[in-house]
Parts: structure tokens; sequence; C-alpha cells
């Protein structure tokens, strides 16, 4: 009797045994296959961000590059435009190389910025894309006061 419960109990755990590394080895299965989904949608993430983030200065200096060809436009106007231009083309390829160093990222500096001066400083890149669109940008700050914030130094393309 007592050999006949044995032989019961080991069989059972065989099952047991069985049945228990069965799922954990799904279990790896079904984890790898998450990874790999997780992974491929975050490459696709980067992907619609790396297009979304070259497009912008390329659609800037677009719009700084139509904007030269006005009739009765200054010199210092066109050279302005055309600066202009040769820093969206910059911004752009800077960003491809930020892409291309991603896996070693830099820390930026931090300092103290001004953010009216900041925000000054993007509106000369806001208005080639919003005349595309027929769009006026008037920024109205509602204190003559500094308003000033600790942050990492970005040139003036890196912001749009």
């Amino acid at each position: 009797m007592q050999l006949s419960v044995i032989g019961v109990a080991v069989a059972f755990s065989s099952l047991l045994i069985s049945f228990i590394y069965f799922n954990v080895k799904n279990r790896e299965w079904y984890e790898q296959m998450l990874i790999i989904s997780e992974k491929n949608q975050i490459v696709g993430q980067l992907a619609a961000s790396i297009s979304h983030e070259i497009r912008n200065p390329l659609t800037t200096t677009r719009g700084f590059l139509q904007m030269m060809n006005k009739e009765q436009l200054d010199h210092e106007t066109f050279e302005r435009y055309r600066t202009y231009a040769f820093e969206g083309i910059d911004h752009a390829n800077a960003i491809i190389t930020d892409y291309l160093n991603f896996s070693k990222p830099s820390e930026e500096e931090r300092r103290l910025l001004n953010v009216k001066d900041e925000i000054d400083g993007v509106i000369p890149w806001l208005k080639p894309y919003s005349a595309l669109s027929n769009i006026t940008v008037e920024v109205y700050h509602l204190s003559k006061e500094p308003l000033i914030i600790c942050g990492e130094v970005k040139n003036v393309c890196s912001i749009l």
C-alpha cells in the first residue's frame, strides 16, 4: 500500500513538474514576444519623431527661401533670411547627428535663462512657417521684469 501511494505521488509530482515547466517556458516565450513587440513600437515612434523633428527646420528653411523671392526685399532682410535658412539646414543636420549619437548622449550644462529672451529668439523662426499658413504671430509679455529659469542651453532653431 505504501509503495502504491509513493508511486501515485511520484506520478502526480512528475505531471505537476511537467505542467509547471511548460507554463514557465510558455511565459518566457510570451515575455520575449512582448519585449520584441515593445521594441518594434519604440522604433516606430522614434522614426515618427525623427521625421517630425527634421521636417520642422526644413519647413522653416523653405519658408525663408520663399520669402527671399519677394520683390523689393532689402539686402539686410535678404541676408537675415539667408542666415536663418542656413541655420535651419544646420539644425536638421544636428537633429540627425543627435539621433545617431543617441546611444552616447552628452549632458548639457544647466544655466540661468531668461524666458522672454528665449521666446523672442524663436519668433523669427516662427514667422516664415506661419506666413505659409497666413498666420500672424504676436507676442505680448505680461511683465517687463525678466523671468529667469534654470535650464539647458539650446540654440534658437533647436526649440522648434
